[in-house]
């Protein structure tokens, strides 16, 4: 590994870091999943536990807490909440994005390694996941981490590669539960077989293998074994059984979310690594021409793919940023296809996308120019409202046409001169305008009118701390975060005295009917509940 090469992986990790970190504190939590997240980290403080905090004192969290301890080192450090709980996302991606990078370059060189980059970097669901308080992003790094680990290990054969891949075993399933280490097994498994059929020799890489397995249990059993002292069974029914055994066999016993049918999965697949999985069908006919050809990378990408997709089609829960962490083989593969296959389809491909990446922008500055949009076409309010919001944001400075003209501008100019490799570049380039222009300017916006921040501060001015508070029917995390205090949520305020109440609008109804004697006090001018309905405060004396 040369010098050069370092240098340039170094460049990709600050640039990375820089474009995702730069607007992670302009945002505040106004999502269910983002404030639940940050509510475990809030309550690891409160409660002193960072083995199995109560998340809002009574719920045991969702997730392991690997995620949640990096968020906490980085607010210890003295950054605000919204930064310190989207930092991990962003260093974990940035690492990912370098660790893509040094991983092609090194055996293909810097040209097809900043193409991959590229690609990872420009693909719908990375960047959503880049810069976002959630667990996914750190998984993907450190799957992407025990993959390369894996392949390191069948050339290198030594202990020390075993470890380094049982330790990201390890934290892996500290993330996300045991699939952090089962499904880097499978695929283990699976490459044993492959050198077998090849004829190399496997004894030592499968002990060696095995020899990470185990080490990555017990790094997560360390953990597993401290939180069941404190949370007995219902910790292993919520941790293992519900978001684990049950997310993939859909038991009823358990409510599970995102529940879709088998072949959601190409439907996940597609809108998930947009633009780029237009490329998707030709890539995986070039794969099946090239397989015997192929070198150990792309057999190993192309293996560790199909796992990821068959554990996918069989899992009753489906969501597209639970594919993420095959993006980076796939934006290897699919950079790889596309700069060495120069077919006529490749070419209509990219051509098509940078006509699409060119008249978009425009599109959008003519938007910005016009009236309101919600006074041409009739949304409803839930739409409406984030709409009009995104375009005032839009319209307060010149920059966003301007970074909107600039993306257009970019791609036009790798349509002029056709050459594979130019017109890739100026096409992510124009994509990654776009979408700084969502990150500074519209997320921003939209997410402050959708938050429940400002309208808690006024519910605590109101209120006061000594005075209860509570929660009417739904759990509203971004409403308890802000609160600085757990809420406790009722199903019901029949006969409830002394006490205030908040809640979505659409309870209010109900909760007036059971209780005639509450006082309305406040309403949000926003959708303060979590970006789907506005929310009131009532005194009930």
């Amino acid at each position: 590994m040369n010098g050069r090469l370092l240098r340039s992986a170094l460049g990709v990790l600050l640039l990375s870091i820089f474009f995702f970190g730069l607007p992670i504190g302009k945002s505040p939590f106004s999502t269910k999943g983002e404030a639940r997240e940050a509510l475990v980290v809030k309550n690891m403080f409160s409660q002193e536990n960072f083995i199995l905090p109560l998340r809002n004192g009574t719920d045991i969290p969702s997730k392991p807490p690997l995620f949640h301890w990096l968020s906490a080192a980085v607010q210890v450090l003295g950054a605000p909440g919204e930064i310190a709980m989207r930092a991990p996302s962003v260093l974990a991606a940035s690492f990912a994005n370098a660790g893509l990078f040094l991983f092609v370059g090194v055996f293909y060189g810097e040209i097809l390694a900043f193409s991959s980059v590229l690609l990872l970097v420009t693909s719908f669901e990375w960047i959503r996941y880049s810069a976002v308080a959630r667990v996914d992003m750190v998984f993907a790094a450190l799957l992407f981490g025990s993959f390369v680990s894996t392949l390191v290990l069948f050339r290198r054969r030594t202990v020390s590669s075993g470890i380094v891949l049982g330790i990201f075993l390890g934290l892996a399933a500290l993330t996300k539960g045991p699939a952090g280490a089962v499904i880097p097994g499978i695929f283990g498994a699976l490459l044993v077989g492959y050198e077998k059929l090849k004829g190399r020799g496997i004894s030592r890489p499968s002990l060696l293998g095995s020899l990470a397995l185990t080490l990555g249990f017990l790094l997560a059993a360390l953990w597993y074994v401290a939180a069941y002292r404190e949370g007995g069974d219902a910790f292993l029914q919520t941790q293992l059984f519900k978001e684990n055994i049950s997310r993939l066999t859909g038991d009823g016993a358990f409510e599970v979310g995102h529940r879709k049918p088998f072949f959601w999965v190409i439907v996940d697949l597609f809108s998930g690594f947009l633009p780029w999985s237009l490329f998707l069908p030709g890539l995986f006919l070039w794969g099946y021409r090239q397989r015997a050809t192929l070198d150990l990378n792309s057999v190993a990408s192309f293996l560790w793919i199909g796992v990821f997709l068959s554990v996918f089609t069989l899992s009753t829960s489906k969501r597209p940023v639970y594919l993420i962490p095959i993006y980076p083989q796939l934006a290897f593969l699919v950079a790889k296809f596309t700069l060495t296959e120069s077919s006529r389809t490749n070419r209509r491909l990219l051509t098509f996308l940078s006509c699409f990446a060119a008249l978009i922008p425009l599109i959008l500055v003519i938007v910005i120019t016009s009236p309101d949009p919600t006074t041409i076409f009739t949304l409803k309010e839930k739409a409406a409202i984030p709409v009009s919001i995104a375009w005032q944001s839009l319209r307060q400075s010149l920059y966003p046409s301007l970074m909107l003209l600039s993306a257009s501008a970019v791609a036009i100019y790798g349509l002029r001169r056709f050459e594979q490799l130019r017109t890739l570049r100026s096409l992510s380039a124009s994509i990654l305008l776009v979408v700084s222009v969502a990150q500074y300017y519209v997320q921003p916006a939209v997410a402050h009118h959708q938050s429940a921040k400002r309208f808690i501060s006024e519910v605590e001015g109101r209120v006061g701390p000594e005075k209860r508070l509570l929660l009417y029917r739904s759990e509203i995390f971004p409403a308890i975060y802000y609160a600085y205090r757990n809420i406790p949520v009722v199903g019901s305020v029949a006969g409830l005295k002394g006490a205030y109440v908040i809640g979505a609008v659409r309870h209010m109804t109900a909760l007036l009917q059971e209780e005639p004697s509450a006082i309305p006090l406040l309403q949000s001018d926003s959708l303060a509940a979590e970006g789907d309905d506005k929310m009131f405060l009532v005194e009930i004396p």
